[in-house]
């Protein structure tokens, strides 16, 4: 499994299978397996007790999202509108396609349009897009025909569509693609141009206040540093200041092999935490997933195996003071310190999200 913190994933969360198009940028679910939509399985919403918070009241949907900001998508026939914590309907049903909300605001489809309603359900920013993005730090991306550009809340696009690809902003910046030169540049938030990379060079967003591109990573002060002639190639994003970083045995340029493993390093190229693991997520609030031969755990800033790799497959971050797990078919969720808060008993469970994680129950 890749994590989603490696470069090649870059910061284009998508939903899990049978979500709309809900693309949750500021987390990550793991995916629900194919095979759950063939079977009599039942949804519900649990907190962090392991309290049931909305079960029967799901089976009427025929698909739904999870819950940001107090409120989730759910699917009645063929269209979208959104429940409260509670189950009750707080915007009809009356949209074709949806995504979370984010900063009091979600974008909805309206026949082949983008807009974006406010939490009332009332149109904030009209439906005149071709695609649109949550918010994120007070600005949204918006597509209009094959250029992307930026709005905010007032319905003022302050960076007009002038780009062929763009990401959200992150500690006050957007990667985007310049229309002209095919570049990947930084811009600000008033669309002023922070830097330009060379062609190929395909930066995603700043982190921890570093920003990681193909083969090295700037900082805020344009200063770049680079992997060339080192040993470390496919590095991921920082967090906690480290990096999860493959350490070649020969230097970069030669081909990667099987005894090639994945360590952490800080942000002048020091091998924090030796490299020991065949594969690493990103370190989030003091954390980090690994890999130790085919399982999974985490570990903390120090190095120290705090959940043991005995896992299939985790998420990449601990959410409300879990991380959910899967031991073959079957998902539940683990505490800091590796205690099973929630039993390894569902067919499928999300990541927490708002308090609420979605996990299903299926019979044969």
């Amino acid at each position: 499994m890749k994590r989603f913190c490696l470069l090649a994933l870059c910061l284009s969360l998508v939903s899990s299978v049978g979500f709309a198009k809900i693309s949750a940028r500021k987390s990550k679910t793991l995916k629900m397996p194919k095979s759950l939509s063939a079977k009599n399985c039942e949804y519900s919403f649990i907190n962090t007790k392991e309290e049931t918070i909305l079960s029967s009241e799901l089976n009427k949907y025929y698909d739904l999202g999870w819950f940001s900001e107090g409120y989730a998508p759910v699917k009645v026939g063929e269209k979208w509108g959104y429940i409260d914590k509670m189950g009750k309907p707080v915007i009809d049903a009356k949209y074709d396609k949806v995504d979370i909300f984010s900063d009091g605001f979600a974008p909805v489809k309206i026949g082949k349009k983008w807009g974006y309603i406010d939490k009332t359900g009332k149109l904030a920013i009209d439906a005149k897009y071709d695609d649109a993005r949550t918010f994120s730090e007070g600005l949204a991306a918006v597509k209009r025909g094959s250029l992307w550009g930026f709005v905010n809340d007032e319905k003022t696009e302050i960076i007009p569509p002038n780009y062929s690809s763009v990401n959200d902003f992150s500690e006050g910046f957007a990667s985007v693609t310049l229309l002209k030169t095919g570049q990947a540049a930084f811009i600000d938030k008033v669309g002023t141009v922070f830097i330009t990379f060379k062609n190929g060079e395909k930066p995603v967003a700043f982190t921890d206040g570093i920003a990681v591109f193909n083969n090295g990573f700037i900082d805020k002060n344009k200063k770049t540093t680079s992997l060339q002639n080192t040993f470390y190639s496919y590095l991921g994003f920082f967090g906690d200041g480290l990096a999860p970083v493959k350490v070649l045995k020969k230097k970069i340029y030669t081909p990667i092999t099987p005894d090639d493993k994945y360590g952490f390093i800080d942000k002048d190229l020091v091998l924090r935490i030796p490299d020991n693991y065949d594969d690493a997520g990103c370190f989030s609030n003091g954390f980090a997933s690994v890999k130790i031969g085919k399982k999974w755990g985490f570990i903390n800033k120090q190095g120290e195996q705090v959940v043991q790799a005995a896992y299939d497959e985790v998420g990449d971050f601990f959410s409300s003071g879990l991380a959910v797990v899967r031991i073959g078919k079957k998902y539940g969720f683990v505490n800091e310190t590796g205690v099973h808060v929630i039993n390894i008993v569902y067919d499928w469970a999300s990541d927490f999200s708002d308090g609420l994680a979605l996990v299903t129950t299926c019979t044969k």
